[in-house]
């Protein structure tokens, strides 16, 4: 088991690096077998079966189980999409799209003297949850 220092951590290594190797795969057009997918999404081989013609997934069906599976990630794309359209964050949003604690996103955002922050800065923030 991977224990992570802080929430920055485990966003480069659980969802960042599922992401990228998602969009890879979108990119080249390349089909995921269900057990990768699966894997990747931490969701059960039947649940993404369901989603899928065959035993691999293509790009329209992964999408769709991005969009639609009951995955962490997934849950966190919906959130995402539900709220953010700017790529500027309040830790309203922060708290709600990746489930984080409200009340330790305002003693980060009063440390840092934030009101928003942009997409490409949330390392400043990721990096001060502890876990």
């Amino acid at each position: 088991m991977i224990i992570y220092k802080n929430y920055l951590e485990y966003y480069e290594n659980k969802i960042s690096a599922v992401l990228k190797e998602i969009d890879i795969c979108l990119a080249c057009e390349e089909n995921i077998s269900v057990e990768k997918l699966s894997n990747l999404l931490c969701i059960t081989d039947y649940e993404v079966s369901q989603f899928c013609r065959n035993s691999e997934a293509m790009s329209f069906e992964i999408l769709h189980i991005l969009r639609n599976s009951s995955s962490y990630l997934s849950e966190m794309l919906r959130r995402e999409m539900q709220v953010n359209k700017s790529g500027i964050y309040t830790k309203e949003e922060l708290a709600y799209i990746y489930g984080i604690d409200l009340k330790m996103l305002d003693s980060i955002f009063r440390t840092l003297n934030l009101k928003t922050v942009k997409e490409k800065d949330l390392s400043r923030v990721f990096s001060r949850i502890q876990f």
